[in-house]
């Protein structure tokens, strides 16, 4: 946790204050200890938006990501839908910092999600008939994924088969 803190601090040091949407908050741990101005977490946007029921996905289409100059995607596992949403969002200001974690998890047989696939041009048919070819070199799959959604520069800590990061729109 304290390696994912001190990113988040080197990460935002330049912005004179942190508008943080916290997608993945949990208890909240990893903001705790740094100063900010707004500091929402998705549970507390559900309470205000009853409309939108279910997963955080349908929020960050229709979330005015103007009013934050953060947005932490700190899930388990690879936030493709997410990230997916928030690159629609029209409302989404240059130079929001963007943090995820990428973790191809071991337990689906480090599946990479199709829709990051499809979009790099692997067809569904393709991932039918032969699924286990396309589970090598995630990482690098998922940069050539955001670098086609005008993804230019990526920071990232590797540590192990967790990789923590972040970039900006």
């Amino acid at each position: 946790m304290a390696l994912k803190q001190e990113l988040r601090r080197y990460a935002t040091m330049h912005l004179p204050e942190l508008c943080v949407l916290d997608c993945f908050a949990g208890y909240g741990n990893m903001w705790r200890g740094i100063e900010k101005k707004l500091y929402i977490t998705m549970d507390e946007r559900r309470k205000c938006k009853p409309d939108l029921l279910g997963d955080n996905v349908k929020y960050l289409h229709k979330l005015n990501l103007a009013e934050y100059n953060i947005i932490d995607l700190d899930a388990y596992g690879i936030p493709d839908k997410q990230l997916k949403a928030i690159f629609e969002n029209k409302t989404i200001v240059p130079g929001t910092v963007v943090f995820f974690t990428f973790i191809q998890l071991k337990n689906s047989f480090g599946a990479i999600p199709h829709l990051i696939l499809i979009d790099l041009g692997y067809t569904k048919t393709m991932l039918q008939k032969i699924p286990t070819l396309f589970k090598k070199n995630g990482f690098e799959k998922f940069c050539n994924w955001l670098a086609i959604h005008g993804v230019k520069k990526l920071f990232y800590l590797q540590k192990k088969d967790k990789v923590y990061g972040y970039f900006i729109v």
